[in-house]
């Protein structure tokens, strides 16, 4: 059996799991309001709202207006596993292009865990509105080898009007089809151009959208911010440089310099990066950027030798022996695996923990008797939960509202999540009715 096919059954397989052990549920940010305006207003109206509402905020990604007006009619298996069909293929398609490229299984192996690594990118599985997903997934499907650019041109726009710092993408691929033509030299310039235009136009809309927006009235120019988000994406680069490294001495990776889309690539992770200075460079945010510098990395490099092979024999002996260098090398790819899967692993802990509670805080709220009030010391977290528990029983008629973090109240029922402040110490003496993974549910009168 083929290695791309045994790769295909097995993402089959993780596919079929996720869809079997996935709740109902997403998470306590936005998603119940997105399910709750579709199933209200419809698609065209939905889209449309989130347009006016970017607006107010000064986003600009109109991919995302229509993604939300039609990714919450899936049922929520499907949208699921549409999710991770996403990340899948952000993961699947630079691993298969190394191993294209070098014909090494074990390099394109390496490539794939370096790139699931990311536990800001599988954020995106507990978080369905986020762009980040949708982004990096056009981003890997820009990547194929076509005979024109005009294709890549077209994924990597549609990424930048999901999220528009993708755009730097095109203005670097753009500059590099005008400095670096290929055969087709005069259509590799004007394709260069229109990738350059839509890039910049991309970028001077979104900031033009931004002047006027509350949401983007917080980035702040500060050189103590821009420091503190240099700090924080150097955290989230450090891991994954630690698995190229240790590849690289297994390896002996060298630069091939052949690729230039690598170079646009890993040019537009650092202008992706800078652009999030004066915002934030950690949590979910720091996906893309680290995905991109990776990507670019694996694009990159050739290998000059296996970690796996023999040096030589013992005299006397049927078998290779392997010299400590080999052993050395055999090590840092072990350490190599552990540490990418180590972090996913870190990714994977934070899905299941946040749609776990997400879940679990709506069984729980949905078996308190009668038409219980119910205080939340997460501000966005309690008008979704009470969106969530009414679209899975239409009948409930309790309510979760939110209590500020030492605000007395008369709720019956209160629930603390600790990341969001020490809660109201009054509202928790009293019996526990339910704990989640994050919460805890007092019963408060």
């Amino acid at each position: 059996m083929r290695t791309p096919l045994r790769l295909l059954i097995l993402a089959a397989v993780l596919l079929v799991a996720g869809w079997l052990l996935v709740p109902w549920e997403w998470s306590l940010i936005d998603d119940g309001q997105a399910l709750g305006h579709v199933q209200s207003i419809g698609v065209r109206q939905t889209a449309e709202l989130y347009r006016f509402t970017d607006g107010s905020w000064g986003l600009f990604r109109p991919m995302f207006w229509l993604y939300m007006g039609t990714f919450y009619l899936l049922p929520v298996k499907i949208a699921f596993t549409a999710r991770m069909l996403m990340l899948a293929t952000a993961v699947a398609i630079p691993a298969w292009l190394v191993w294209r490229r070098t014909g090494s299984r074990p390099l394109a192996a390496g490539a794939a865990v370096l790139l699931a690594g990311n536990p800001s990118l599988l954020r995106n599985l507990a978080y369905p509105s986020l762009q980040e997903g949708p982004g990096v997934a056009l981003v890997a499907l820009g990547l194929l080898p076509y005979r024109r650019p005009w294709p890549r041109i077209l994924f990597w726009l549609a990424a930048a009007w999901f999220k528009s710092p993708f755009s730097w993408l095109l203005v670097c691929y753009g500059v590099l089809l005008l400095v670096r033509p290929g055969e087709r030299r005069l259509s590799d310039r004007l394709h260069g151009l229109v990738a350059l235009a839509a890039g910049a136009g991309t970028l001077v809309t979104a900031y033009t959208y931004s002047q006027a927006g509350d949401y983007t009235a917080a980035l702040d120019f500060g050189s103590a911010k821009l420091f503190a988000s240099a700090l924080d994406a150097a955290r989230q680069i450090g891991p994954p440089l630690l698995v190229v490294a240790l590849g690289a001495f297994a390896f002996g990776l060298r630069y091939a310099g052949r690729d230039g889309v690598a170079w646009a690539v890993a040019g537009g992770g650092a202008l992706y990066l800078a652009n999030l200075l004066p915002w934030k460079t950690d949590e979910h945010y720091a996906g893309p950027y680290v995905y991109l510098l990776m990507v670019g990395v694996v694009l990159s490099v050739t290998p000059t030798r296996s970690p796996f092979g023999a040096t030589g024999a013992t005299v006397g002996t049927a078998g290779p022996r392997v010299s400590a260098a080999g052993a050395a090398r055999r090590f840092a790819v072990v350490a190599a695996a552990l540490t990418g899967l180590l972090l996913a692993g870190v990714g994977g802990r934070y899905v299941y923990r946040n749609v776990a509670n997400t879940a679990e805080l709506e069984a729980c709220v949905l078996r308190l008797p009668g038409t219980p009030l119910v205080g939340y010391n997460r501000q966005e977290g309690a008008p979704r939960l009470t969106e969530l528990a009414v679209l899975r029983r239409p009948g409930w008629a309790g309510q979760v509202v939110w209590i500020p973090n030492g605000a007395p109240a008369g709720v019956d029922y209160y629930i603390h999540q600790d990341q969001y402040g020490p809660g109201t110490p009054a509202l928790m003496t009293g019996p526990v009715v339910c704990e989640t993974p994050l919460a805890t549910v007092y019963r408060s009168r």
